[in-house]
C-alpha cells in the first residue's frame, strides 16, 4: 500500500494549519500519549474537532525555529556530506490515514537508504536534555511517529543548542514504541475525536495551564453539575487538608532543627563520637521525599498526589524525618526498595 501524498508547497500558513486538522502529526503524538510538557491533550482534542479556530503558535521560539531549519539542514550536509532533501509534501499513513507526516527533509544515507531528517533549535536550558545521546522524549515520538508513517528504518535528528552548540544522531526505528504510538493514537483519533467524546481531565502542568487560559475570566453565575463531582469535591477537600497538614508538619520539623542549630552551620552528635553532620534543612528533606514520591508514582502509574499521600502515610516517612538515623543519608534506590518491601532492607 502506498502513502496518500497531498503538497503543501503552494499553501497559504491558514492553509496548511487546516489540513493538519485531518489527522495528527508528529508533534502530536508525544500530547496524544501525555508526554509533552507544553500542550495539553484537551487543548489537541479542541484543534482536531474544531471546536477552536485555527491559529498559528506564533511567538520568538516558533520563529526562530523556522528560521534556522534550513541553516540547521546545511550545516548537518555540510558535516556529514550527506544530502537532505525537502518534500513539501504531507504523507498520510496508508493503513492508518489518521496519521500524517510533515518532515524537515529526506536523507539518503551511504548505503542509499531513506531516512528521516528532523531539526531542532533547543533553548540553552535544555542542554542537559541532549547530552550523552540523550534525546527529550517528545522529540523521541516525533520521529517514531514519521517512521511509522513513511515506512522508514532510520532517521536523523540535528540540533542547535543555544544557538551555538550543533550536535545530531541517529534515531532508529523502535516498533515498540510505534506500536504504542499507533494504539495511543487510533484510540484517541476514533474515540475522542470522530465521537466528540473529551479525553479525560489529567493531572499534568500542560492541562492546568491550557483551563487557567481557557477560563481566566469568571463570570457570576451558577452552573448545574454531574453528581459524580461530588465525590472529587470531597477528595479534592480532603487532600488539601492533608496538604495542609504536611506543610504544618514540615514546618515543626524545621523549625526544631533551626532552633537546635541556632547560628551554626553543623551541628554535632553527642553519641557518634567525632562523626560530624550538617542537619539536613526542611528543603534538604523535601528532595528526598521528592524523589521517592516520583518514583513511586512512575512505577505504581499514579498521580504524583496519590504517590505522595503513599508515602507520607507509610512506614518510610518516619525514618527520613529522623535525621539520626542513617536513612536520609541512604542512596535513593535503597529508599524506594525498602518502601516497596515495607521494611528497611
Amino acid at each position: 500500500m502506498k502513502n496518500i501524498m497531498i503538497p503543501t508547497k503552494d499553501l497559504t500558513r491558514e492553509e496548511w494549519l487546516e489540513l493538519r486538522r485531518n489527522g495528527i502529526g508528529g508533534s502530536d503524538a508525544s500530547v496524544v500519549m501525555g508526554k509533552n510538557p507544553w500542550r495539553s491533550i484537551q487543548q489537541l482534542w479542541e484543534d482536531k474537532t474544531g471546536k477552536t479556530q485555527v491559529q498559528e503558535n506564533s511567538n520568538e521560539y516558533t520563529y526562530w525555529g523556522n528560521v534556522m531549519e534550513g541553516i540547521i539542514r546545511k550545516e548537518f550536509m555540510n558535516r556529514t556530506g550527506l544530502k537532505v532533501r525537502q518534500k513539501h509534501f504531507m504523507m498520510f499513513h496508508p493503513r492508518f490515514p489518521f496519521m500524517f507526516a510533515d518532515v524537515d527533509g529526506i536523507v539518503t544515507d551511504e548505503r542509499g537508504e531513506k531516512c528521516i531528517f528532523e531539526a531542532k533549535t533547543v533553548s540553552q536550558y535544555r542542554e542537559d536534555e541532549w547530552k550523552d545521546g540523550k534525546i527529550p522524549t517528545e522529540y523521541m515520538m516525533q520521529v517514531q511517529h514519521y517512521l511509522a508513517v513513511c515506512n522508514m528504518q532510520k532517521a536523523y535528528i540535528a540540533a542547535l543548542i543555544g544557538g551555538n552548540h550543533f550536535i545530531y544522531y541517529t534515531i532508529l526505528r523502535d516498533e515498540k514504541m510505534i506500536a504504542d504510538l499507533v494504539y495511543a493514537e487510533k484510540k484517541f483519533w476514533e474515540y475522542n475525536v470522530k465521537c466528540d467524546i473529551r479525553p479525560e481531565i489529567d493531572d499534568s502542568e500542560a492541562t492546568k495551564e491550557f483551563l487557567d487560559r481557557k477560563y481566566k475570566e469568571s463570570v457570576k453565575d451558577s452552573v448545574p453539575l454531574d453528581r459524580s463531582l461530588v465525590k472529587v469535591l470531597e477528595e479534592y477537600q480532603d487532600v488539601s487538608d492533608q496538604l495542609k497538614d504536611m506543610e504544618k508538619r514540615k514546618t515543626g520539623l524545621s523549625n526544631q532543627l533551626k532552633a537546635a542549630l541556632g547560628e551554626h552551620e553543623e551541628g554535632k552528635f553527642d553519641n557518634v563520637g567525632t562523626c560530624q553532620y550538617a542537619i539536613p534543612t526542611h528543603w534538604e528533606i523535601g528532595k528526598v521525599y521528592r524523589r521517592l514520591i516520583k518514583q513511586v508514582a512512575e512505577n505504581e502509574k499514579i498521580s504524583v498526589i496519590d504517590a505522595l499521600m503513599e508515602v507520607y502515610n507509610s512506614f518510610i516517612s518516619q525514618k527520613i524525618d529522623d535525621y539520626n538515623s542513617s536513612v536520609y543519608y541512604e542512596n535513593p534506590s535503597y529508599i524506594f526498595e525498602s518502601y516497596k518491601e515495607k521494611k528497611m532492607l
